[in-house]
């Protein structure tokens, strides 16, 4: 089985402040913690000829996020087969370069095979620190 290597790491771009003032939780007061949410997963290029690169091309996946708490933590990669059946997840650690960040955009680059005519199906979904996912988009990336 073919493993594609998606290994350069994350960068956490710009996103919108958590802003505004607002009461600071205390110790004993309970602490409600939702889900975080993504949308516009993508990929750039979003697709290549065989042979292209010589065999090989970096693609960088993005997708935005939303969490009111800015507790994100890992993205998770999914690889799913033709029949969209899961064959691989891998997690990757986000690093917030500002933890007051409530949305912005995670970006992940790799090395994407472009020796054979195929469709790529992927998914990702984050985790926030409390182990709260959001929901999970899906995506192709063609060779032909």
């Amino acid at each position: 089985m073919k493993k594609l290597l998606l290994l350069m790491g994350f960068v956490l771009l710009v996103g919108c402040s958590s802003g505004g003032g607002g009461g600071s939780d205390s110790p004993t007061s309970p602490s409600i913690s939702s889900a975080p949410s993504i949308s516009n997963f993508r990929f750039s290029p979003s697709s290549a000829t065989v042979g292209e690169g010589g065999g090989s091309i970096t693609v960088t996946g993005y997708v935005d996020w939303e969490d009111k708490e800015g507790d994100i933590e890992n993205l998770y990669v999914l690889q799913y087969d033709s029949n969209w059946n899961i064959i691989d997840t891998d997690p990757f650690r986000i690093t917030r370069i500002d933890s007051t960040l409530t949305s912005g955009t995670v970006t992940h680059s790799g090395a994407m095979p472009t020796t054979q005519a195929t469709t790529y199906r992927y998914g990702a979904y984050i985790r926030d620190e409390k182990g709260n996912t959001s929901n999970t988009l899906t995506g192709t990336f063609t060779v032909n």
